[in-house]
């Protein structure tokens, strides 16, 4: 049964379940009170029936990094071994997530959250607008790079086209608004999931960035 034990207890032994039995959920009006990427001390918070709250904390051990979003801009963070074991972003509403990975087990990377409020939105000239404010970021040597867009917006025959091409390429898309999260594991080597919170049909829209 979903408790606040419970939720614990899976982070320790099955991170992947966590996040298909939770809904994680936060105030970004509290958290993005704060510029940039910041270390916050958090609490979990068990709301039921099976949600999570995330609250800052000044008083709890469990320490996370925030990134925040800004205006038309591009905002990045490097995550690695003396990061903070956990990680979460501002929802995205029409915002990407790029993750740019500087080695191949995962243990150092660039997380960017790029704005969604370019002229032209969640289309594929959204998309164009998205790629020059990502352009703008300078991080390490590049090996592997992952995307999360806003799918929704992308329809007919060229829209569905343009989303296949670019899966191919290392992106995977959520509907219209989500919510991602990472887990530093003890072995060092970052895990991202995702939440995508705009499916109603289903308890928790969840998949992992691979």
């Amino acid at each position: 049964m979903p408790s606040y034990e419970n939720f614990l207890s899976l982070l320790d032994n099955d991170l992947e379940q966590a996040f298909k039995t939770y809904e994680l959920d936060f105030n970004s009006a509290e958290f993005d009170s704060q510029a940039g990427a910041y270390e916050t001390s958090i609490e979990f918070e068990f709301k039921g029936p099976n949600k999570i709250l995330m609250k800052k904390d000044p008083k709890s051990d469990k320490k996370a990094t925030y990134l925040t979003w800004a205006r038309k801009k591009a905002v990045p963070v490097k995550l690695d071994s003396n990061s903070p074991p956990y990680f979460m972003t501002s929802h995205l509403s029409n915002c990407r997530m790029t993750f740019k990975f500087h080695d191949d087990q995962n243990k150092s990377v660039t997380v960017i959250h790029v704005a969604g409020d370019v002229p032209n939105g969640g289309t594929i000239e959204g998309s164009v607008q998205r790629d020059e404010l990502e352009n703008e970021v300078v991080t390490p040597e590049v090996k592997r790079t992952r995307r999360l867009s806003i799918g929704g917006p992308k329809t007919g025959q060229k829209g569905r086209n343009f989303k296949k091409e670019q899966a191919k390429a290392g992106t995977a898309y959520y509907d219209t608004c989500a919510r991602v999260f990472g887990v530093r594991g003890d072995d060092d080597r970052w895990t991202f999931y995702t939440q995508d919170i705009g499916r109603k049909d289903k308890l928790i829209g969840f998949f992992e960035i691979e």
